[in-house]
């Protein structure tokens, strides 16, 4: 299969999606160069063993001081940790791409689909498939081999995974039986969904992290049949209170 020029532009918003380090690891990266490397700042080599001979110098003693600037000479990663990062919020965080929710667990359950196993199986291992937070290449190297991508774009149109419970992990936060009868729900800020059950009389939370982390928000209903969420206030309609509550979040 032709790479096109959407899937060109997929890679390249994965790769901004997780481009730029965080500050400490940027200096830290900084000072490794600067005491490996004569770097070229403002067309001069420099090193750090360069500070030791000007610490002799007490009228240069000012000048000692590293100029913001110079953080911009590392600051992006190479393409291997590129490649990285973006695995580990690929299997933390459900990320939206094109306006869909992707996470490393839905290549999971298409593997346990009955038309679909005999095909993946042999490219795809259950190991690679798990959500686990680490720095592997070759879980990376198996999900995009071009054999998954295929058999995902000719025979796949859409995934229908649960989130709610947790089918894969034992973890309290998501089990079997945090959620009774859910009857409505809305999106939230930030990846987070609102859901209300009429059985237990609650509101929950469900951030979109993996596994989805489910709290209770608001407690004591009768009948939360509606929620509803916009900018900072969630609604909730309640049958049995005849009432429509109100939460400032």
């Amino acid at each position: 299969m032709k790479k096109t020029k959407e899937d060109g532009d997929l890679e390249t918003e994965l790769q901004l999606a997780s481009c730029l380090p965080d500050g400490v690891h940027v200096a830290k990266r900084l000072a490794r160069h600067f005491s490996n490397w004569y770097l070229i700042v403002y067309g001069y080599r420099t090193n750090r063993v360069l500070l030791r001979t000007l610490q002799c110098e007490s009228r240069l003693k000012e000048l000692l001081r590293v100029h913001l600037t110079l953080q911009l000479a590392s600051c992006l990663p190479d393409g291997v940790h590129v490649a990285k990062r973006l695995a580990r919020h690929f299997s933390n965080w459900y990320l939206i791409v094109y306006g869909y929710r992707i996470n490393r667990v839905l290549l999971r359950t298409l593997r346990c689909e009955s038309r679909l196993k005999e095909l993946l199986r042999v490219h795809l291992t259950v190991a690679s498939c798990r959500n686990r937070d680490r720095m592997d290449t070759e879980s990376i190297v198996e999900i995009s081999c071009e054999d998954v991508r295929n058999v995902i774009a000719d025979k796949v149109g859409f995934i229908i995974e649960t989130i709610i419970p947790e089918k894969y992990r034992v973890y309290e936060g998501n089990k079997k039986g945090v959620l009774k009868n859910p009857t409505a729900m809305c999106s939230g800020p930030n990846g987070i969904l609102f859901i209300a059950d009429v059985i237990k009389g609650v509101v929950v939370s469900a951030r979109l992290h993996y596994p989805v982390d489910v709290s209770e928000i608001c407690t004591g209903l009768k009948q939360p049949m509606a929620v509803l969420y916009t900018e900072g206030i969630l609604y909730i309609g309640d049958l049995g209170l005849s009432q429509l509550l109100c939460m400032d979040l």
